[in-house]
This record gives C-alpha cells, sequence and structure tokens, in this order.
C-alpha cells in the first residue's frame, strides 16, 4: 500500500516536473521573444534618432543655401547696381566729353574761317599788318586744333596697342632743356620764373627720349596753365626708387614740376589723371579735354614707372614723375 503511495507520489511529481519544465521552456521562449522585441523597438528607436537628427541636418542645409541663396541675390544685385551705375557716370562722362570736345573743336574751328573771311574780304584794303594779324590768329588756332588732334590720336594709339618702350639710358637734364625751349613763348608770356634743383649727381632715366619728351611736356604745360602772371615753376631732379622683384627696390630717378596755381581739389588728385577726366577747376574755365595728363601717365607706366600729384603745403601742386634708371 505505502508503496503504491510511492509510487503515485512519484509519478505526480515527475509530471509536476514536466509541467514545470514546459512552464519554463516558455518562459524562455517568451523571454526570448521580449528581448526580440526590445531589441527592434531599440533599433526603431535608434533609426528614429537617426531620422531626426538626418532631418534636422537637412533643415540646417536647407537654411543655409536659402541663405547662401539670400547673399548671392543680393551681390548679383549690388553687382547689377553697381554695373548700371558705371553705365550711367560712363554714359555721362561721354556725354561732357562729347559737349567738350565739340566746344573745343568749334572754338579754334570758328576762329580759323572767321579770320580767313576777313583776310579775303579785306585783302585790298587791309594794311600787311592788320593781314599779318589774321594769320597768326589762324595760325594760333590751327596749332591748338592740330593739337587737340594729336592728343585724341595718341590716346587712341596708347590704349589700341601698348608696345614696350625702347628705353635707353637718356639725360634728363637734357629732356627737361628742350621741353624748356619749346614751351620758351607761354613761358614769356606768363612772365614765369624757372628754378632748377638738382640734388643728384646722374640725371639719367632709363626711357625712350621722345615718348618721355611728351610727358615732360604735358607736365610742364599743365604746370604753365594754372601758373598765376609772373609765378615761379621749380623743376626738382634727385634719386628715388621704385618697387622691383621679390620686394627688392629698384634705383629710380624722380622729376618733379611744381607751380604757385590754385592747387589740386580735395579728392581729385588721383582724378586729374583719368582720360576724359578733368578737375572741377579744369571745368571752370582753365580749359582742357583732360587728355594731357592721361597719355601722360599711360607712357609712364609703359616705362615701368609711377606719376602722381599733390597739393603743396605752401600752394600750388606739385606733379611728380618716377622713372627707372
Amino acid at each position: 500500500m505505502l508503496e503504491e503511495q510511492v509510487h503515485k507520489r512519484t509519478a505526480e511529481l515527475r509530471t509536476a516536473l514536466a509541467e514545470n519544465e514546459k512552464v519554463n521552456r516558455a518562459l524562455q521562449q517568451a523571454k526570448f521573444e521580449l528581448e526580440q522585441e526590445q531589441a527592434r523597438q531599440q533599433a526603431l528607436i535608434e533609426e528614429l534618432k537617426a531620422a531626426h537628427i538626418s532631418l534636422r541636418c537637412s533643415e540646417a542645409e536647407v537654411r543655409r543655401h536659402r541663405d547662401h541663396l539670400s547673399e548671392l541675390v543680393a551681390a548679383q544685385t549690388a553687382d547689377v547696381i553697381h554695373a548700371k551705375e558705371i553705365a550711367e557716370r560712363a554714359n555721362a562722362l561721354k556725354s561732357e566729353f562729347l559737349a567738350n570736345m565739340s566746344h573745343e573743336f568749334r572754338t579754334p574751328l570758328h576762329a580759323i574761317i572767321s579770320y580767313a573771311c576777313l583776310g579775303m574780304e579785306r585783302i585790298d584794303t587791309a594794311g600787311l599788318e592788320k593781314l599779318k594779324n589774321y594769320f597768326e590768329r589762324i595760325h594760333q588756332s590751327s596749332t591748338r586744333l592740330s593739337s587737340l588732334v594729336m592728343d585724341l590720336l595718341d590716346i587712341a594709339r596708347l590704349e589700341a596697342a601698348p608696345s614696350r618702350p625702347q628705353a635707353i639710358p637718356c639725360d634728363v637734364v637734357g629732356l627737361v632743356s628742350r621741353v624748356e625751349s619749346e614751351l620758351g613763348i607761354l613761358i614769356e608770356a606768363k612772365q614765369l620764373r624757372l628754378e632748377h634743383r638738382v640734388s643728384t649727381l646722374d640725371t639719367h632715366a632709363c626711357v625712350e627720349a621722345e615718348r618721355f619728351l611728351r610727358v615732360v611736356l604735358n607736365v610742364y604745360s599743365n604746370a604753365i596753365k594754372y601758373s598765376p602772371k609772373g609765378g615761379v615753376l621749380e623743376v626738382m631732379l634727385d634719386e628715388a626708387f621704385l618697387p622691383g622683384d621679390a620686394k627688392a627696390m629698384r634705383p629710380a630717378l624722380r622729376l618733379a614740376i611744381k607751380d604757385q596755381g590754385p592747387g589740386i581739389p580735395s579728392g581729385e588728385e588721383e582724378l586729374i589723371f583719368d582720360k576724359f577726366m578733368q578737375s572741377s577747376r579744369t571745368k571752370t574755365g582753365a580749359g582742357g579735354v583732360g587728355l594731357g595728363l592721361a597719355i601722360a601717365r599711360e607712357i609712364v607706366l609703359q616705362h615701368g614707372g609711377q606719376i602722381k600729384a599733390r597739393n603743396h603745403r605752401d600752394g600750388g601742386a606739385v606733379v611728380e614723375i618716377i622713372v627707372p634708371r
């Protein structure tokens, strides 16, 4: 009887253990599935985080592109406005230049025609002195007209086909003397006194004589034009240097011409060298069409030199020409 009970109890325990084993396996399977589900959820969370980060980066990129586009539009708009202003300024300068040139051509042409007509009408009645005066006026006006045409041709040639000067060492003192001789009548007419100050033993520079002569001639003419009657023109020569290769300095010669005129209006020290540009004082009656100094600068730059203008502390203007030796 006892054995039967033991046997029965053992069977029940075995059955309970088997059931418990099934439950354990079911729990392990459930735990495994739960872990897998948690892993899937974690992976989904990571994907969501990555998507969120990517979305934020995309938004930042969109904002960056939008801001850059705005900057590009603003820059292009500024460029268009600047180009429009340049075009309008160029158009205004062209109109002003044409008006100036029209006046400059019309005046000597009118004088030539008028005095030629007077000479023809009075050739039988006017005395030789009167006829001589007519011819002198015609000669003066034709010379002025020829000078204008030559200036226009020179600036066009310098711009269209700039060529390297055939530079050799030349004595600048000799070139200055030639210019003073050519402009002697103008200097005497204004009763100007010339003062020369040479602060160097070597007055040679490496230039093409005839081209550089034009530079000195134009600067001299400009100084005479603005000088008061009975004034002084100071001509100075001294040592100078120009920038060279590898920040080295090249020896050069400085030629400075100082007048006692009204000086250069503030802010126009560079403007006076521009083509067809005139200082405000030139526009108010000093004459000229703004080509002489522009031609001078082109030639000096072709020589590898510098030209600049400034006001002197004692009054008047100084134009400095620096060319290599």
